[in-house]
């Protein structure tokens, strides 16, 4: 809104407006539910495959960081792990039945699979 009025003004004043730069970051749009009672166990496995794709992370309310280069990492002994820890957790916590919390572990570790955490559209920010 105020940029259109500067540049009415500019227009009006028969001066150029001023060259404006931005640089393009990358947005998420997609967003994953993970148990309460495994996320300890498979966040790390979740961290791998953004690092590996490349994306950032943030907290909310951060600030937009720099895209980063994906970093081609392979998951795979992270996944193990994250499934080897999460039945853990559950077993400690007598959360269900054996076949339930494997159940729970695999559906958690195949939706983390086909997160596609790539970016789908561009978001430009003035620069600064």
């Amino acid at each position: 809104m105020i940029a259109a009025a500067l540049l009415m003004l500019a227009q009006a004043s028969g001066e150029e407006p001023a060259p404006t730069s931005s640089i393009t970051v990358p947005v998420m749009t997609g967003r994953m539910v993970i148990p309460d009672e495994i996320a300890p166990a498979v966040l790390p496995y979740m961290a791998c495959q953004l690092r590996a794709a490349g994306v950032p992370i943030r907290r909310p309310g951060e600030p937009i960081p720099e895209p980063i280069q994906p970093s081609g990492e392979d998951c795979s002994q992270a996944r193990a792990k994250a499934a080897k820890d999460a039945l853990t957790m559950l077993n400690q916590n007598h959360v269900g039945r054996a076949s339930e919390r494997k159940k729970l572990v695999a559906d958690t570790l195949n939706k983390i699979d086909q997160f596609n955490p790539k970016p789908t559209a561009p978001a430009s920010q003035p620069s600064q």
